[in-house]
């Protein structure tokens, strides 16, 4: 039998008092949850740089492009040479280009590594030149 008059008031006011307690309590979850992501992630921050470095990093170990491999290239290729031929004779000689590129690379290596001083940078890309005059004068 349907309810009528005051019954199906005080029914309907029970629904929705429980209705409106379970959706302040949903309310609360949620909202307990966010606070918690946020202070996790205040707590500890990750930058996108140090992701990036470190999926670099093992994309390149996992290559087998290890930094003593690469560093042992790098060196290999300092004594490059190459075979060419001259009026007719055969020789082997310094092969330049590979010597100038390995040597670049290596310099850069240093630099990250911080054995030696990195290029300094300048934002306004101002070039100073200093001029030298110099005047002979015939007694």
């Amino acid at each position: 039998m349907p309810l009528t008059g005051d019954a199906k008031r005080e029914y309907m006011r029970l629904y929705m008092r429980t209705i409106r307690a379970r959706a302040r309590e949903a309310g609360k979850l949620v909202s307990a949850a966010v606070q918690a992501t946020q202070r996790r992630q205040q707590a500890q921050p990750v930058r996108v740089e140090d992701t990036a470095k470190t999926v670099l990093g093992l994309t390149l170990v996992n290559k087998g492009l290890t930094l003593d491999r690469v560093c042992g290239k790098i060196a290999d290729k300092l004594e490059a040479k190459r075979h060419q031929t001259v009026a007719g004779k055969a020789m082997c000689a310094d092969d330049n280009d590979a010597q100038l590129r390995a040597t670049e690379q290596a310099i850069r290596l240093h630099e990250r590594a911080g054995t030696i001083p990195a290029q300094a940078q300048s934002s306004a890309g101002n070039v100073s030149l200093t001029v030298v005059e110099v005047n002979y004068h015939q007694s």
